[in-house]
């Protein structure tokens, strides 16, 4: 049974943004001994994963199709845009964020379940989505949209982390 995984991951460094989309017909690998790590490469003749590695992989070796490259533009786009409507500098491309993040989703996809490293360099905004129509399309704006509606909880009279509003903050905070 083939996979079909669309996974958007923002990672977010100091006035960085490394927005990715991972789309892809996956096998789930056999792999001997679980302790071990995994390594993901990708490129034209499609995805292989690897073990051993020493640790979570932490550079996508593959190419970015022109589909992950335009998803990674839009979640910028609206990215910034909402970053505007709350007075903070906006974010740009770092394309060593991207291999970062474009790793870890990989990794997710073959798991098939949605988690945060276990030991992230950086803070991230994770969005899974899913369809049966193949042809239903997925855009940059669709999980910023979701992450920006935890404003519904944040308290801008007392302005603190909540587990409930992390995505919103690592969002539209200035230190992002």
């Amino acid at each position: 049974m083939k996979l079909l995984a669309f996974l958007a991951i923002v990672v977010y460094g100091v006035s960085t943004a490394a927005p990715t989309f991972g789309m892809m017909d996956l096998q789930r690998p056999p792999i001997e001994d679980p302790s071990q790590g995994i390594k993901i490469i990708a490129g034209d003749g499609g995805l292989q994963v690897a073990a051993p590695a020493a640790d979570e992989p932490d550079d996508f070796e593959g190419k970015f199709t022109p589909e992950i490259r335009k998803f990674q533009r839009q979640v910028l786009k609206f990215t910034n845009r909402m970053r505007r409507r709350h007075g903070v500098p906006v974010l740009k491309q770092d394309s060593r964020l991207n291999r970062y993040a474009q790793a870890w989703a990989l990794v997710l996809a073959l798991k098939d379940k949605l988690q945060h490293r276990s030991s992230p360099q950086y803070g991230d905004n994770m969005y899974m989505w899913w369809s049966t129509n193949l042809k239903e399309p997925i855009t940059g704006r669709l999980p910023v949209k979701e992450w920006y509606k935890e404003i519904k909880q944040y308290n801008f009279a007392e302005p603190a982390f909540k587990s409930n509003i992390g995505h919103f903050t690592q969002l539209v905070w200035r230190g992002s």
